[in-house]
């Protein structure tokens, strides 16, 4: 799996300020299904990944964290297409899902789909919520991604390092600034 920079100067659509987008062209063959282990893995040491904030009837908003089954990795066949009308659809794919709002007591803050376009290429979008990280968190998301995806394809488990700390531990806390 490599990556390249998306074509330059085509349409971006206009910023959402909850979400954080990254969007990978990718070249070449991809186990697609050691992807998709790969963000199951990620979603299941990440709990803040797939939660949302729910209201409390008497003492307030409060964190709840879903399965990890709530985020999927949406996959879309274009490989059907002629190569410019299965990137312009992969691009209105993209702009969707980058401008797409998050429902915080609905949806899960994370939003995953790959493109699949003739010629071995995808594209591969990652929108979270802005509430779900912070400066460090896209790097760690990637690197892990990264690994596991690579232990996947070559048919061992992902051994990656327990998490020293873990969003599952606010669940049953308040959120910041409610007594």
């Amino acid at each position: 799996m490599t990556t390249s920079s998306i074509v330059q100067g085509h349409h971006r659509p206009e910023p959402v300020e909850s979400n954080m987008a990254q969007v990978c062209e990718l070249a070449g063959p991809l186990d697609v299904d050691a992807l998709a282990a790969a963000l199951r893995l990620v979603v299941e040491r990440h709990t803040i990944l797939r939660s949302r904030v729910v209201q409390g009837a008497a003492d307030g908003p409060r964190l709840r964290v879903g399965p990890a089954s709530t985020v999927r990795l949406q996959r879309t066949d274009l490989r059907y297409l002629a190569v410019g009308p299965a990137y312009e659809e992969a691009y209105r794919l993209r702009d969707a899902d980058i401008s797409g709002r998050f429902g915080p007591a609905t949806d899960p803050w994370l939003r995953v789909r790959l493109t699949e376009l003739p010629e071995q290429r995808y594209l591969f979008t990652v929108v979270v919520h802005h509430i779900a990280v912070d400066t460090a968190s896209p790097q760690i998301l990637w690197q892990e991604l990264s690994k596991a995806y690579a232990q996947f394809a070559a048919g061992g488990r992902p051994g990656l390092p327990e998490l020293p700390i873990q969003s599952r531990l606010l669940t049953s806390t308040r959120m910041p600034g409610r007594r």
